[in-house]
């Protein structure tokens, strides 16, 4: 079981996990296991005798992200043993029966289309001023309907949204937080997509979004997309270019092609001029 202490100004926390490295927070080959409210949380998705590193970012409510807590850990050798268990016929089997039958898939992708990009994908590049499509779908993968699929999208504050769409009907900018469908019936897909538009930014790198989805009272997914930032152009002083420039050439180290033909056309006239004088 992990817990933690959320430090000041904390809203939520995301937990990711790796096997023998710790994840980065932009690394797709990580698993997200928790992103929530709560202190504490039990991973019961461990292999036996394998080593995992978690590391864990506190997120305020205007998505910004802490430096990483880290631990590592390493899970024992399974042992098996046989021991006769006594299972009452009750609603108990039914209703487990019933719970196995609903299942559910969340893929969120983005694509760029400043840069005319077709396709979705997890990891996209993009510069201040771009706009940035994403496309969430939940899809009823389970033998039953489902009930009350609600999607969360955590959004940055390097992102200014502009519409959104959930299944194709055009919604305020605040069902991107809590986007709710009564009922999926089996192969449907609830989808949600944004655009929006990448603020200017000071730092460069990685900005992860992460995805929530929940259905009745199913174990919630989580999914994430990354967008690099491009990096940024540098003004340079002229003043700076100007001693640069004239460093260079006292140097030597470098002369521009158009200085050497004037010098060599000064030399061709000063010579030609020179032989004219002999002959008179």
């Amino acid at each position: 079981v992990l817990s933690w202490k959320k430090g000041e100004g904390g809203n939520k926390v995301l937990i990711r996990r790796n096997i023998n490295i710790c994840p980065d927070i932009s690394d797709l080959t990580s698993d997200t296991i928790y992103l929530g409210e709560g202190l504490t949380f039990e991973d019961a998705s461990l292999t036996p005798n394998t080593s995992y590193c978690y590391r864990a970012w506190m997120i305020t409510s205007d998505g910004t992200y802490s430096a990483p807590a880290e631990i590592t850990i390493s899970t024992k050798a399974k042992t098996t043993t046989t021991t006769p268990v006594y299972i009452p016929q009750t609603s108990t089997i039914q209703t487990a029966t019933k719970q196995a039958e609903k299942e559910f898939s969340l893929e969120s992708t983005l694509r760029n289309i400043s840069l005319n990009e077709t396709q979705f994908r997890k990891n996209i590049t993009a510069s201040a001023g771009d706009n940035i499509e994403f496309l969430i779908e939940v899809k009823n993968t389970g033998k039953d309907k489902l009930e009350n699929i609600v999607v969360k999208n955590l959004v940055n504050p390097d992102l200014t949204i502009k519409n959104v769409f959930v299944n194709n009907e055009n919604r305020s900018l605040d069902s991107l937080e809590h986007a709710f469908l009564k009922e999926l019936k089996k192969d449907e897909i609830f989808r949600v997509n944004f655009t929006a538009t990448l603020n200017e930014y000071e730092s460069e790198g990685s900005m992860v979004l992460i995805t929530e989805a929940s259905a009745d009272n199913l174990s919630p997914l989580l999914d994430t997309v990354n967008i690099q930032k491009k990096p940024l152009e540098r003004d340079i002083d002229d003043d700076s270019v100007k001693a640069s420039f004239f460093a260079n050439i006292m140097a030597g180290g470098w002369v521009p092609w158009s200085i050497l033909i004037l010098i060599v056309l000064a030399l061709l006239i000063v010579y030609f001029s020179f032989k004219e004088e002999r002959r008179k």
